[in-house]
Formats: structure tokens, C-alpha cells, sequence
């Protein structure tokens, strides 16, 4: 998937054209260019290119609409598989991405709350096997698992 095309969509611009220099867009930025009848939500008519493909996965509560905070976790999952590779930012540490996963705030992420190539890897990365990824768990993951260039 790569989310950072939707950037070139109604002129919000792309890598190294986007506003802001090296700026991903923001799950706001995507809803003002793409929520169509402006009820603050993303229907799947309203989503273009991959996250058309990807709207199922992101819609975490299966009410067949994308919130602000789905769609800023789809990004957030796409640019931790994307690491290093978005020019002038830095990848997000595992303290932030628990903080932005963990949407029931216990300290962990468990199955459901899983995204991008930690819904992939959960099993693994869940080491202990509680059912739920723990700060020491998500940044060892990070350490064997190293973005694509």
C-alpha cells in the first residue's frame, strides 16, 4: 500500500511535492479532500487507490465508515512499514506507536488493535504469548524486523 500516493490526490501533492517538505498527509487532510458529503467520516465510495484496498482492515469497528482516528492509524501503520524512507522525518518509536495502537490505553496491543506489519507479525512479536504487545515486546520486533529501503 502506499498511502503517500493519496498525497498527489486533489492537489494536496506527494513525496518531495507536498507542501511542508517531506510532510505525510494527515488523516485531516485526507478527509477534507475526500469526505464528499462532509459527515466527518470516509465511506468506501469516498476512499480512492489504496485505501479503497485497504478499507476493511482500517475499519476497526466494522461500521462501514473510516473515523478520523481509523484513518490516522492506517497512516500511522503504513509509515512505520515505510521506516526511513519518507524523507526528513524519522520512524516512529515503539513508545509511539503503542501510544497510537493501543486505543483501550492498558499498555499493550493486542490483536485487534494491531496494525500494518504488526498485525502481520503479532504472534511472533507477542513473545510471552499474554495476547497483547508490550512496549519491550513491540521495540524488540522493531529491532529484528528493519524497514524495506
Amino acid at each position: 500500500m502506499n498511502i503517500m500516493a493519496m498525497g498527489n490526490m486533489g492537489g494536496m501533492g506527494g513525496m518531495g511535492g507536498m507542501r511542508g517538505m517531506g510532510k505525510a498527509p494527515t488523516a485531516s487532510d485526507l478527509l477534507s479532500k475526500l469526505d464528499s458529503d462532509a459527515d466527518g467520516f470516509l465511506s468506501l465510495s469516498e476512499a480512492k487507490g489504496p485505501l479503497q484496498k485497504d478499507f476493511a482492515a482500517a475499519d476497526s469497528n466494522s461500521d462501514n465508515k473510516l473515523s478520523s482516528d481509523e484513518l490516522q492509524q492506517l497512516l500511522t501503520a503504513h509509515s512505520q512499514r515505510r521506516g526511513n524512507g519518507m524523507s526528513g522525518m524519522a520512524p516512529l518509536s515503539a513508545a509511539d506507536l503503542l501510544s497510537q495502537m493501543d486505543t483501550n490505553k492498558d499498555n499493550g496491543i493486542s490483536s485487534d488493535e494491531a496494525q500494518g506489519k504488526l498485525q502481520e507479525r503479532f504472534t511472533l512479536a507477542d513473545s510471552n504469548s499474554d495476547g497483547k504487545v508490550s512496549l519491550e515486546e513491540l521495540q524488540k520486533d522493531m529491532d529484528t524486523v528493519r524497514p524495506e529501503s
